[in-house]
């Protein structure tokens, strides 16, 4: 309670305690002012570091985005640079077959049969149109004339392209194990080629393997190993028709990968064989793959006919090495009767049982397999293509996919 005296005139006097009772009020009144405007900046601060928490979150999720579409963005730059390098190269094999010296023959000395590497690049400048006779029609620029040691050709993309060409009939064709006139023959030198594979840690019977896959190509549903597909886990059928790639061939009941795909690849450049095989360590062998395919009618081109085939088709070793060592010294052989000639001196058998066997000079399929490259992304491209005695190029088959 605040005591007030008063004087003769009235005037009125505050004690010291009154005095100090006005002071303890108005230090409360100020203490407690000054405590609620620290609180209300306390407040202010957390609100401004969780708004700037926020913003700092949102900004590196947003330049983390921002690194991840420009990674995909260059990945997928990459990837059509390298796919188009893998089609350029498929466009001139198609072009180096197209161009072939001979058409009546085929052999392991041509243009084609060596590996090309194509480096692209945008040129100087843009190639200047030709006229054509005078007339205002132009023609579309073309590559340069192939060289064997110098095969480049520029195109307005970059990247490389590795293309190997490979002939097709040079190998056992699966289309004519039935249902042909050397159907025979044809079974029996597959049966032997399975024979002569000797796959480290494969066991299998080639005589059940040959006849699985005549029973997978008949039209009909009956035979033994019909029922064999169906008492799998993943029960299947045989498609009763002729192969459309050399991979059906995993489907057979008999057929492991290391028969169908071996345990190295074979070599590209048939030339460099021996030199590749020296290097390769004991136990090893190339796949069935290698040696079959699925387009052609049957006939084997005896001019590049690896080893093993034309061991298997003669049943005979030693003929096959005369083959190929005619072969390189002579440049191929122009005929079929020059390879009888041979085959007959050098097995003594009946010339009518060699002359029944289903040998050509000339292939009609190719496989193309062509490996665009751009920034370390690779593209691969196999085409098996049908190449006429006109020079005519037809594509059969199409395939593409990312390689590391």
């Amino acid at each position: 309670m605040a005591i007030v005296l008063r004087d003769k005139g009235g005037i009125e006097h505050m004690t010291s305690a009154t005095i100090q009772l006005h002071v303890q009020c108005l230090w409360k009144t100020r203490w407690r002012d000054h405590c609620s405007t620290r609180s209300r900046s306390g407040i202010a601060l957390i609100v401004v570091l969780a708004i700037v928490a926020i913003l700092s979150v949102v900004v590196l999720e947003f330049a983390s985005s921002i690194r991840v579409e420009m990674y995909v963005s260059a990945n997928y730059d990459a990837h059509t640079q390298a796919l188009y390098a893998a089609k350029a190269g498929l466009e001139y094999a198609i072009y180096v077959l197209r161009t072939d010296e001979d058409m009546n023959k085929d052999w392991l000395g041509d243009a084609w049969a060596k590996p090309l590497e194509l480096t692209i690049g945008a040129p100087d400048r843009a190639p200047e149109p030709e006229s054509v006779d005078g007339s205002d029609e132009y023609t579309l620029y073309t590559p340069p004339a192939r060289e064997r040691d110098a095969r480049v050709v520029e195109a307005r993309i970059g990247g490389t392209a590795r293309v190997s060409i490979t002939d097709e009939e040079r190998k056992i064709g699966l289309y004519s194990v039935h249902g042909s006139q050397v159907s025979g023959i044809v079974r029996e030198t597959l049966e032997r080629l399975l024979d002569e594979l000797h796959v480290p840690g494969a066991a299998y019977n080639a005589s059940d393997i040959v006849e699985q896959i005549v029973d997978w190509t008949d039209q009909d549903d009956e035979g033994v190993w019909e029922y064999t597909y169906e008492g799998l886990e993943d029960p299947y059928v045989p498609t009763n028709r002729a192969f459309r790639s050399v991979a059906e061939l995993r489907l057979l009941a008999d057929m492991s990968d290391a028969l169908l795909y071996g345990t190295v690849p074979f070599p590209e450049d048939q030339e460099e064989r021996d030199v590749y095989e020296n290097g390769l360590q004991s136990d090893w062998s190339y796949g069935l793959i290698n040696f079959v395919h699925a387009q052609s009618i049957g006939l084997i081109n005896i001019n590049t006919a690896p080893r093993e085939v034309l061991t298997a088709l003669f049943d005979d070793s030693y003929a096959a090495e005369e083959i190929i060592d005619w072969r390189r010294e002579q440049g191929g052989f122009s005929n079929t009767d020059d390879v009888l000639a041979i085959v007959q001196e050098a097995t003594g058998n009946d010339p009518t049982v060699t002359r029944a066997l289903p040998l050509t000079v000339r292939s009609l399929f190719f496989r193309i397999t062509s490996v665009g490259e751009y920034h370390n992304v690779r593209v691969k491209i196999t085409a098996i293509v049908y190449c006429s005695t006109r020079g005519d190029v037809s594509v059969q088959y199409y395939r593409v996919e990312t390689v590391q």
